[in-house]
């Protein structure tokens, strides 16, 4: 397993077992994408495809492949989990701070108090196209298929490339994972969409909700339990769809292996300037650790090297 950063996106390699799914308008097929996100996938295209020349079912069928080729190999066979963190980002030059307080250790007491970078289906990146939302923000199939469709669309719509190929390899280019021209995109692009029918054939798999296990939480500080606000909670052993992977051993990682991280809260805050904040918690009632861990991110960074650990966090969850 190996990932790289393009501009926008760090690519998650992997290897997984077999399913299959179906969409409203799409013809069956055994290949398997969530339920809700298919819907999620269907509207991003349908908010994004005007001026691309394609209709929303062509449009929405060059969404879909980056998801297989960044969390399952290119093997369309598996259902990509909205859930799933990159684990080979271990550069110590270039990502000591996703590690709990800077310490690149596997046998740090607080390593799973980890600041996963790729995120997601589309494993978008602080270094590139996730560097403006949080962690849920690319976990959640809505928010991330529209941001993805955005940006596709930009990237299509200003290709210089004249044939349908290149403009959709244009629009792949960002994901390492579609490989050398949007080889593998293009593969499973011609795999699961009919340009005679204008039909995408894909299976929808009723256990792969919008945030792939990913929940809605209410947290407060404990000064002031009143005044609350949304957050998400993390925690990999819900996980929906495919988690082979990434949640293996060892989760503690090593020498060429990210850490899993224990179930974390998410959230961000702005302040009066309008500069927002992403905050990831541990807190010792999900880690067992002897102190809770926290950290924040200023929006637009590259979370491997502005990211700044703290302890004793004082949030409150509820539900």
């Amino acid at each position: 397993m190996k990932i790289r950063l393009k501009f926008y996106v760090s690519i998650l390699t992997i290897a997984l077992t077999v399913f299959s799914f179906a969409v409203n308008n799409f013809a069956k097929a055994a290949v398997k994408f969530g339920d809700v996100p298919t819907d999620d996938v269907l509207a991003s295209a349908t908010s994004n495809y005007s001026g691309t020349g394609l209709s929303r079912n062509n449009f929405a069928a060059i969404i879909f492949p980056p998801t297989w080729a960044e969390v399952t190999g290119a093997d369309t066979n598996y259902t990509p989990s909205p859930m799933t963190v990159g684990r080979a980002d271990v550069s110590t030059s270039n990502g000591s701070q996703l590690w709990a307080d800077g310490v690149v250790s596997s046998s740090y007491k607080y390593v799973r108090a980890h600041w996963s970078a790729g995120v997601g289906m589309w494993q978008l990146d602080s270094a590139g196209l996730g560097a403006n939302i949080s962690f849920h923000n690319a976990v959640l199939s809505n928010t991330a298929s529209n941001l993805v469709a955005a940006e596709m669309a930009r990237l299509y719509k200003s290709s210089s490339a004249t044939t349908g190929a290149g403009k959709r390899a244009a629009a792949w280019k960002p994901w390492y994972g579609c490989g050398s021209s949007g080889s593998k995109c293009e593969t499973i692009y011609n795999s699961i969409y009919s340009s005679s029918k204008d039909i995408i054939s894909i299976t929808r798999d009723t256990s792969v909700a919008r945030g792939g296990g990913l929940v809605s939480r209410s947290c407060y500080n404990v000064a002031a339990p009143s005044v609350t606000w949304s957050c998400y909670k993390y925690d990999p052993s819900v996980v929906q769809g495919h988690q082979g992977s990434w949640y293996y051993s060892p989760y503690n990682g090593s020498s060429s292996l990210q850490p899993v991280p224990l179930p974390f809260y998410i959230y961000w805050r702005a302040d009066r300037y309008g500069n927002k904040t992403e905050y990831r918690h541990w807190l010792t009632a999900d880690t067992g650790y002897d102190t809770s861990k926290w950290a924040a991110r200023s929006y637009g960074t590259n979370a491997r090297s502005s990211v700044n650990w703290y302890s004793n966090s004082q949030l409150g969850t509820g539900w």
